[in-house]
């Protein structure tokens, strides 16, 4: 599958200053721009293809993988964090209300993340608290997202807040109306930030198709989201001496492979990059995040 560069949004979580040998030092932030999903199962549907969504009969499983990296220019130096995680969701979609609002639920089976921050051994989060977590709103046109209110969980600097991120890539841009022949449309979404920040995560692009293609066997097409990124939000993040502040954008761009006899997403893949600065201790520094994540279905 080609790679591509896209968005972000996954549900960002940030490490504050991080320490720098005896001082107690911490300089790191991490925004975790995207985790994007891969599709077990297949929803039910007529024989004309189908450019929405529609309800899901039993929910779909998805593989998800990402890998995030951040660099920070701090007055004593440079730092940095790297981020790995790898989950397991089940996706449900519901009827469309009449307000013309799509509902759809994500739950967690699983959720594991390996942290870098340079000092010593990654650290590994157990997720297994996250089980059983169920995320759920609604979706409406051009992908706006309204979220219910999030579960009180945690572990590590990830919380409900965080691993809410994958929504947008469970659910991909397609055309409004599901109008197989339409041009590029808009395509956008605000997030809550998560990991001990509040603040938002939005995007605002335009999708089109980007052409036919074969998907281990399957005919499918694909549909590419470009745009900007902003994220802006204040907190103190676990593992953060105190309070932060922080504003970064930049370009993103995802690649959807959708399967249109089934209505299902097989796969996709984006890459982001944003900078910006946060500011810590007084200080306000260059910040860079880069996040890359790619998406399969389960056999």
């Amino acid at each position: 599958m080609p790679n591509v560069r896209p968005r972000r949004t996954p549900g960002p979580h940030v490490h504050g200053p991080r320490p720098r040998g005896s001082s107690g030092r911490r300089a790191g932030q991490a925004l975790a721009l995207v985790l994007v999903a891969s599709l077990a199962g297949a929803c039910s549907g007529g024989s004309d293809p189908a450019w929405t969504l529609r309800p899901t009969p039993e929910p779909l499983r998805y593989e998800l993988a990402s890998e995030v990296s951040n660099f920070v220019e701090t007055p004593g130096g440079p730092t940095g964090t790297d981020i790995t995680t790898e989950s397991e969701v089940a996706v449900s979609i519901g009827a469309v209300t009449a307000g013309g609002q799509r509902p759809f639920s994500v739950t967690y089976a699983s959720f594991e993340a390996t942290v870098d921050a340079g000092l010593g051994a990654p650290s590994r989060v157990d997720g297994g608290g996250f089980a059983g977590l169920r995320i759920a709103g609604a979706s409406g046109p051009a992908g706006a997202l309204a979220f219910d209110s999030l579960p009180d969980v945690s572990a590590g600097s990830f919380d409900a807040g965080s691993l809410a991120g994958v929504v947008p890539d469970l659910l991909p841009a397609l055309p409004p109306g599901g109008d197989a022949a339409a041009g590029p449309w808009d395509h956008g979404f605000t997030m809550p930030m998560g990991g001990g920040v509040s603040g938002e995560i939005t995007y605002s692009g335009t999708a089109r198709f980007a052409g036919d293609t074969t998907w281990e066997g399957i005919s499918a097409r694909r549909i590419l989201s470009e745009g900007r990124v902003t994220f802006e939000g204040s907190g103190t993040p676990a593992g953060a001496p105190g309070p932060i502040e922080m504003k970064a954008e930049g370009d993103s761009r995802t690649l959807y492979v959708w399967d249109p006899a089934r209505g299902v997403l097989l796969a996709s893949e984006s890459e982001s990059e944003a900078s910006g600065t946060v500011r810590a201790m007084g200080f306000d520094m260059p910040l860079v995040v880069r996040a890359e994540s790619r998406t399969r279905v389960r056999p």
